[in-house]
């Protein structure tokens, strides 16, 4: 609950589970890795933008074969949120951030 109140107030998501003396991402693949394989699923495509998602699933050994982006499009509401996935968490946001083309600004 301090890290959503930090989130909310002073940090953004990833600076306030770090002035909480925690990684930036505490979670760990390893229980959805079991419920994968004890269904038997031999691959998976990942619904998500997160890469670190596709890491830890695979350094479990879950093959997965593919990944469909969740796009969002950027609003006022959210487009700040956005822009920290993809610039500190290396979520994969090309499509809500596309580059600008030749003569344009980024």
């Amino acid at each position: 609950m301090k890290a959503y109140q930090l989130q909310c107030f002073v940090y953004g998501a990833v600076d306030s589970n770090v002035a909480l003396c925690f990684r930036y991402d505490e979670r760990d693949y390893g229980i959805a890795a079991h419920m994968i394989k004890s269904l038997d699923v031999k691959t998976v495509k990942l619904m998500t933008n997160n890469p670190k998602k596709i890491d830890g699933l695979t350094r479990y050994g879950v093959k997965v074969t593919g990944r469909i982006p969740l796009i969002i499009p950027p609003n006022v509401h959210n487009v700040n949120y956005l822009k920290t996935k993809k610039d500190k968490s290396g979520h994969m946001l090309d499509e809500a951030f596309p580059k600008e083309g030749p003569g344009g600004s980024e």
